[in-house]
């Protein structure tokens, strides 16, 4: 009987999901290399069964409540959060609301890792061009304020005029 398990909570916006695919492969391919030395769980919400009475964010459970949590962005941020339901209170690190639910899922696990030095964080942005739909006049202005609203939240956490604020890797492709 294992008794240590290595628990990897994956984040990520609905723009990633091939990159999502890839991470919970890579982390499925580690688990059986190394089985006979702990578990080692993926957990992604869509895995998850999403209960209609409830927020999509309510039906998961906190990144704080894992060992890795990994943040995997690249054009946006995905959309705002109710600042509260019946299960929580959506707030970011700052008390700022409405926030997307990658950024209350970082921000959640980001106040565990600084509490109680639990979780890892991992992020991961790709520097991949950016599609902008240069028909649909509505489609492009959406797809604008998502990336600037990631750029607000990257100078907020990771790379603010030069001054880097916390690590992170790029990577030019999903792999």
């Amino acid at each position: 009987m294992l008794s240590t398990r290595l628990r990897i909570f994956i984040s990520s916006p609905g723009d990633v999901s091939a990159a999502r695919e890839i991470a919970a492969l890579t982390i499925e391919r580690l688990a059986q290399d190394y089985a006979r030395f702990f578990d080692v769980e993926p957990y992604l919400w869509e895995y998850e069964a999403m209960l209609a009475s409830g927020h999509f964010e309510d039906s998961i459970e906190p990144p704080s409540a894992f060992d890795i949590v990994v943040l995997i962005l690249w054009s946006r941020l995905g959309t705002p959060l109710p600042e509260r339901t019946r299960v929580r209170e959506y707030r970011g690190i700052d008390g700022r609301a409405p926030l997307t639910g990658t950024e209350w899922e970082f921000e959640e696990a980001l106040r565990a890792a600084r509490e109680r030095g639990v979780p890892d964080l991992l992020v991961y942005r790709s520097t991949a061009p950016v599609p902008v739909d240069s028909r649909d006049v509505g489609r492009r202005q959406q797809d604008i304020e998502q990336l600037t609203a990631l750029d607000r939240f990257w100078a907020q956490h990771f790379a603010n005029r030069g001054v880097f604020l916390g690590a992170y890797t790029e990577c030019a492709t999903n792999a």
